[in-house]
């Protein structure tokens, strides 16, 4: 189950993930990673797979450190 860096962080976090994190749709992921579970099937979870958010190819995306400190913090906050 992927998931969605843009669905989590639909702008660019410049001051910090917690200004754009888009709570609700982390929530939406808890009940679906727990409903799944309560059927006792395991989740395998990834957080990148070939979406890289617009706000982040617009200045270039992997090539700049920036879009891979914004990762890194997009990964802590799921």
């Amino acid at each position: 189950m992927g998931i969605d860096w843009t669905r989590i962080m639909p702008e660019e976090p410049v001051n910090g993930s917690t200004e754009t994190t888009n709570f609700a749709a982390l929530e939406r992921y808890k009940w679906i990673i727990n409903k799944v579970r309560s059927y006792g099937m395991k989740v395998m979870v990834t957080l990148f797979h070939h979406s890289l958010p617009p706000w982040a190819a617009e200045y270039g995306g992997w090539k700049l450190e920036k879009t891979v400190d914004y990762f890194i913090e997009f990964t802590g906050t799921c």
